[in-house]
């Protein structure tokens, strides 16, 4: 730069300037810094942003297919033999081949067997009994249980009341396809020993939504009772008498130490039941006459057990009344209690002694004193008290030979008692039969042998013979039965059903029946009905008159056996009078002839009232 600068000034001086200005002062410029002849700005490029490397998606790791799982093969048909409890039902009948059946109506084929782990039933098959694989069991109704009643029924949807006393328990059968079809199984109490409820084939014929029960100075009440003979209903457990004007309030003060006897001997002759199957009973039964009722000494099933009792407030009070566990009452506690909760247990009643009551004697083959009201069973010794435990009716608990009872103890069925009405004299082997005419009572009562001692198994009414016209005291046997017989002579002619003779000229019969009545099948619509509302009263010939289905079971009950016939003029159990007449057609017609209302023939208008075929009146 200085060079260029002192060449510029050296060429003006050439130039003949005269005058040459003075040199400006050279000011030293400050040296820049040395740079390059050149300088090119170069912008840098701007750096490119990486692109972020994407993160592969992982291949979905694929699931490994299944392996198909294996139909099942159904499990194979195992033939079975029809077991002894049941039988085959009317309208099916046996093939050769083990437990196969065919159905009449329509050729069709059942099997009786198992499949797997099932409990056998019956199968849809061939004629050979091959049940297809995979085939489910049928719904037909093939075999119904032994103790199914084997009468034919004469229409469908009717029902049939079996009382099975060994077993404590009700059947409600309903009728299809002309054979009893198993609908209802109840526990129950009957009469306890000495009020027996009596045996037979009934109807019912009268229903109470609430009813009054038993005698003045023993009152209680019941719910859903229907009658089916005289004094005798299915009811509830009985309810407090306190209860007799407010049927409501009897919904909560049922006797719940009586509900615990369910399942035992311990009625005064009814048939006590839960407030649930009293009222199936008494919603099936509106129509009167129409519900079948057979009483039998057979075994039937176990029932069902009844639902535990909660022994505090709201369910039970201090007294011992409360709930019946199955009422469908809407205030019933228990429906609205939950379930899962465990049921309180409750401090046990003490037991309190009682003496024997002047009704009853001990039986032979015990022994023991009506004061103290222990007794001893000869055959193992076993000692047993009669007394109550709380509010329950007195009955026997086991206890040691002081008497003393443990606390908790339950009761036991009274086998130390019977009737002190019922002979002294042992029968000479088990199973012996004896019919007894108190004539002071005008019972007649079966017995049957039992332990050394006399079981009672129907009480009847009866009419023996007038002033003059005495029936006979004294020791007689069964001789000769009749379906239908002419009895008296001259112009007393008349006819009798069932007879049954035990000295000549002296029978067993129903009421007299019309002479024009010459052949059975008319006498059962001509009895005489004025004799017949004399029954409970002296008013034969001589003979002992009864009602038709009484003078029946006698003649069925001397079938096979030398029945022994005993007259006394002792008093005897008290009977229950048999049901009204209806004294208009077709019952009765205008000479005051008719049909006996406990007369088991089909054509009885008394069984058809209201079934279709008659009208009440």
């Amino acid at each position: 730069m200085k060079r260029i600068l002192s060449l510029l000034f050296a060429l003006l001086l050439l130039a003949g300037c005269t005058e040459i200005p003075a040199p400006e002062p050279i000011v030293e410029a400050t040296a820049a810094p040395e740079i390059e002849d050149e300088i090119t700005l170069v912008t840098p490029a701007p750096t490119d942003t990486p692109e972020p490397t994407p993160v592969p998606t992982p291949e979905p790791t694929p699931e490994p297919t299944p392996e198909p799982t294996p139909t099942p093969t159904p499990a194979p048909f195992i033939a079975s033999a029809l077991p002894d409890t049941l039988r085959v039902r009317r309208g099916f009948s046996a093939t050769e081949h083990e437990g196969v059946l065919r159905r009449e109506k329509d050729g069709t084929y059942f099997a009786y067997g198992t499949v797997g782990e099932t409990d056998p039933c019956f199968y849809p098959c061939d004629e050979a009994g091959t049940v297809q694989p995979g085939t489910p069991p049928t719904e037909t109704v093939c075999a119904v249980p032994t103790y199914t009643p084997t009468d034919k029924p004469h229409q469908d949807g009717l029902i049939k009341l079996v009382v099975y006393i060994p077993t404590q328990s009700v059947v409600a059968f309903r009728a299809e396809d002309d054979e009893w079809i198993e609908e209802r199984v109840m526990i129950c109490s009957t009469g306890r020993t000495g009020v027996i409820t009596p045996r037979g084939d009934y109807r019912i014929y009268e229903t109470h939504e609430f009813k009054r029960l038993g005698t003045e100075g023993n009152y209680c009440c019941g719910m859903y009772a229907c009658r089916f003979y005289g004094a005798y209903l299915f009811h509830s457990v009985p309810v407090s008498y306190d209860a007799i004007d407010d049927p409501e309030l009897g919904h909560r003060m049922v006797y719940m130490h009586k509900y615990e006897q369910l399942g035992t001997g311990a009625s005064d002759g009814c048939v006590r039941l839960t407030v649930a199957d009293a009222k199936w009973i008494y919603d099936n039964s509106s129509v009167p006459y129409q519900t079948a009722v057979l009483i039998t000494d057979e075994e039937g099933p176990v029932p069902p057990a009844a639902p535990a009792v909660i022994w505090e407030e709201p369910y039970t009070d201090e007294n011992g009344f409360g709930w019946d566990p199955t009422d469908p009452h809407p205030d019933n506690p228990y429906l609205q209690r939950d379930p899962a909760l465990p049921a309180p247990t409750a401090t046990p009643a003490p037991f309190t002694a009682s003496m024997l009551p002047d009704t009853v004697r001990v039986r032979n083959g015990c022994t023991g004193s009506s004061f103290t009201g222990i007794v001893r069973r000869n055959s193992d010794g076993a000692y047993f008290a009669y007394g109550s435990a709380g509010t329950t009716e007195p009955c026997f608990y086991p206890c040691d030979e002081n008497g003393t009872v443990a606390l908790g103890t339950e009761p036991v069925p009274n086998e130390f008692t019977v009737p002190a009405y019922t002979p002294t004299e042992p029968p000479k082997k088990d199973g012996e039969k004896l019919l007894v005419v108190y004539t002071g009572s005008q019972s007649v009562v079966g017995y049957v042998g039992k332990d050394g001692d006399w079981e009672e198994q129907r009480i009847m009414i009866c009419s023996s013979g007038r002033k003059n016209h005495d029936t006979p005291v004294g020791t007689y046997r069964i001789t000769d039965r009749y379906t239908y017989k002419l009895l008296g002579t001259g112009d007393t002619n008349c006819y009798g059903l069932w007879a049954s003779r035990f000295k000549p000229h002296y029978l067993f019969h129903s009421v007299p029946i019309s002479d024009k009545a010459t052949k059975a099948d008319q006498g059962h619509y001509m009895c005489d009905m004025h004799k017949f509302e004399k029954l409970g009263t002296v008013a034969s010939d001589g003979c002992v008159r009864m009602t038709v289905a009484d003078a029946k079971w006698i003649y069925d009950f001397s079938e096979t056996d030398r029945v022994t016939v005993r007259v006394t003029r002792d008093k005897g159990p008290t009977p229950e009078k048999p049901p009204a007449v209806i004294w208009e057609e077709p019952y009765t017609d205008k000479n005051g002839y008719g049909w006996d209302p406990t007369d088991p023939d089909p054509r009885n208008p008394y069984l058809l009232l209201n079934a279709g075929t008659a009208e009440e009146p």
